[in-house]
């Protein structure tokens, strides 16, 4: 599915979709980009069902560089606007996911865990490195503090004595 071979016979799946390049607009994405990227981290991240992302994260770098992340990264952001390049839909967080997911959990194809090249997946692109790195750390912080704030909660409902009198 993610790769397009289908009976022995190779076809655009849905990798390639996440990253065609516009014909008529130079260095940006076709429209079908956004939606593809969408519906692939849709797929890999969905709980009840794990075999996409077993899938993804056994994808080889020459499979995962047709995702054209930098230009995923770079893609200009249109605040105000809505057009049919740039949805709603906010992909940054879609891609950075999905190199998150393939940091921490890339396989090759013995099922062993294998670093990924992540400046090979950016194209050797400073700028879309550092986005990455402020991401992680962003989402790394959030984490933490979702964390923090539930300890606290639990420590404070069940430490208080006042409450006691509420039947759990």
């Amino acid at each position: 599915m993610f790769t397009g071979n289908l009976d022995g016979k190779a076809t655009l799946g849905l990798i390639h979709f996440c990253g065609v390049e516009s014909e008529k607009h130079d260095g940006q994405l076709k429209r079908i980009c956004a939606p593809a990227i969408t519906l692939l981290h849709w797929l890999v991240t969905f709980i009840d069902d794990t075999i996409y992302y077993e899938r993804f994260i056994r994808l080889t770098k020459d499979e995962l560089i047709k995702v054209n992340f930098p230009k995923h990264i770079l893609q200009p952001t249109t605040e105000n606007k809505l057009t049919l390049t740039r949805s709603r839909i906010n992909t940054d967080d879609s891609v950075f996911e999905l190199l998150s997911i393939l940091l921490h959990d890339h396989r090759n194809i013995d099922d062993d865990l294998e670093a990924v090249d992540i400046p090979y997946l950016l194209g050797g692109s400073k700028v879309c490195q550092d986005r990455l790195e402020d991401w992680l750390q962003k989402a790394n912080l959030e984490h933490v503090w979702t964390l923090l704030v539930s300890v606290f909660l639990v420590h404070l409902l069940f430490s208080n004595r006042s409450i006691k009198r509420w039947n759990f």
